[in-house]
């Protein structure tokens, strides 16, 4: 993967695993040191036993139109559901959700997102860099992808086709999404081809699953500097 993102020699790449997902292997590190910036409506949705979705979309460089949400259809949904969504869209985003919704939120713009992922039950996403760390969580992820071909030609190009990496429905309506979530929500166990896929592209993206990424990249930047 680093090869094909920053043209480097595999030699020249140390592959330790990403420092902020270690947070997804520490059940109780995150509650510890992030209690205040976590708002008091998602602790509450947790504790309750709701069903808890996060929608992270990444920024579109073209700023292009992608957010066709009937929110209040899916606030209503959410409600009949048991269930709430949470939100965060880049600083720059010009989409935003309109109205105040019962079960659709926006979680605060500071907020640390790999300190709430392990209380979510499953990822809304498209082409950001969170699916492929959310895999680690092994739990559904679901891609809203309207616009793949406009953000293929108009923002950026794809380092993995979307089809290697999904592990869940690709969605190019609202509909399409809808059914999905509500698949999500009647809590079946994945089917054995589903499972298949989760592994493969788990052992795929992550060559280490055991949440020390951290000591990894500090001893590989300990040998860099012990050879200089």
């Amino acid at each position: 993967m680093g090869r094909i993102a920053f043209h480097r020699a595999a030699d020249r790449i140390s592959i330790t695993g990403y420092p902020r997902n270690d947070l997804l292997f520490d059940a109780d590190f995150p509650t510890a040191a992030f209690t205040g910036s976590v708002p008091e409506g998602f602790r509450s949705a947790v504790s309750s036993g709701k069903t808890v979705f996060i929608y992270l979309p990444t920024f579109r460089d073209s700023n292009s139109a992608y957010l066709d949400f009937d929110w209040a259809r899916l606030d209503a949904f959410l409600g009949e559901h048991n269930a709430e969504l949470f939100y965060k869209f880049h600083p720059q985003e010009r989409g935003r959700v309109q109205g105040r919704y019962a079960n659709v939120h926006s979680l605060p713009t500071k907020i640390d997102i790999y300190a709430i992922l392990a209380d979510t039950t499953a990822l809304i996403s498209d082409y950001s860099s969170i699916i492929f760390d959310y895999p680690l969580l092994d739990r559904a992820i679901l891609y809203f992808v309207p616009d793949l071909e406009d953000f293929v030609t108009s923002s950026r190009s794809l380092n993995l086709e979307l089809d290697e990496v999904a592990v869940g429905p690709c969605c190019k309506t609202f509909d399409e999404l809808l059914a999905a979530m509500e698949r999500t929500l009647d809590g079946g166990p994945p089917t054995e081809a589903e499972l298949m896929q989760r592994k493969r592209v788990l052992e795929m993206l992550h060559e280490h699953t055991d949440g020390r990424a951290s000591e990894r990249v500090f001893e590989a930047i300990s040998k860099v500097l012990e050879l200089n």
